[in-house]
């Protein structure tokens, strides 16, 4: 057994290997939690089973920043915040992390930089409703996917899915047009920078 664990940990390191962080791109920054799965990954996600949270990172000083909208936390009372890597994948019940890279002019950067710059200004709250177009409300997937639009080349679009009836319950509708935690993996432009399955 011990073996395979070293096995597995040897094959997903791979994927780091030689690569180094792009001031000139974006990241799809995602981790998976136990606790979401069934809910999130499995029930929602089109490509990825195992996300259930995404933030998009940007490099600064050769530093990854992830810029996301928490459920749980908050910075000044507003759920956008900001965390370097080890405060993203700091969750208790976290089993899986995956980085994508998308590299781009730094005009598209410098447009992202400015249109979060805003939104810090603003008391962002966490959207529990799933709804699109609240600028204030916003959930995980659709704060990245809002901010990815900036991006003329990456041209994405919502998902529209029945629920069943807890959901609707829940959710006050029969039908949830909503972005996925995974909805960037349909670009083959976006790569696979690291992979991690944590114990």
């Amino acid at each position: 057994m011990k073996l395979v664990i070293v096995f597995l940990t040897f094959v997903f390191s791979l994927n780091t290997v030689g690569q180094k962080l792009d001031k000139n791109a974006i990241y799809f920054v995602g981790r998976g939690t136990l606790s979401k799965k069934e809910l999130i990954g499995d029930r929602f996600n089109l490509y990825n089973k195992e996300l259930t949270h995404i933030g998009l990172g940007l490099v600064t000083n050769d530093t990854l920043y992830i810029y996301n909208v928490s459920s749980d936390k908050k910075e000044k009372n507003s759920s956008l915040i900001v965390e370097k890597l080890p405060d993203f994948k700091n969750v208790n019940d976290i089993f899986y992390l995956g980085i994508w890279e998308y590299k781009c002019k730094g005009s598209n950067i410098n447009k992202i930089k400015s249109e979060i710059k805003k939104l810090k200004t603003k008391q962002i709250s966490f959207d529990r409703k799933f709804i699109l177009g609240d600028d204030n409300q916003l959930y995980c997937s659709e704060f990245v996917f809002k901010m990815t639009s900036l991006i003329k080349e990456l041209n994405f679009k919502p998902s529209v899915k029945g629920l069943n009836k807890v959901e609707q319950q829940f959710l006050g509708v029969k039908k949830l047009t909503y972005i996925p935690v995974d909805y960037f993996l349909s670009n083959k432009n976006i790569i696979k920078f690291q992979i991690e399955y944590i114990n």
